[in-house]
This record gives C-alpha cells, sequence and structure tokens, in this order.
C-alpha cells in the first residue's frame, strides 16, 4: 500500500488536482487492489 501511495497517488496529485478529477489509471489499479468500499475509522 505505502509504494502504490508513494508511486501511483503522490506522484498524481498534481494531474489529478488540474483535472479535477482522478485518472482512469488510478481508479482501474484502486478497483484491483480491492480498495473501494473498504472503511477507515475515525482517529
Amino acid at each position: 500500500m505505502e509504494r502504490f501511495v508513494l508511486e501511483k497517488l503522490i506522484l498524481n496529485e498534481t494531474r489529478a488536482e488540474e483535472a479535477n478529477d482522478i485518472p482512469v489509471d488510478i481508479i482501474r489499479q484502486i478497483q484491483e487492489m480491492s480498495l473501494f468500499g473498504i472503511s477507515i475509522p475515525p482517529l
């Protein structure tokens, strides 16, 4: 997970911000990792 965040999400942050959207290739990778629908409890 840490590697994905460092190599994909952080590196594409500007791209997503400028497009005001998450790039499709990133969404597909998130889907492949079965991360959609996970719950993160509040701190």
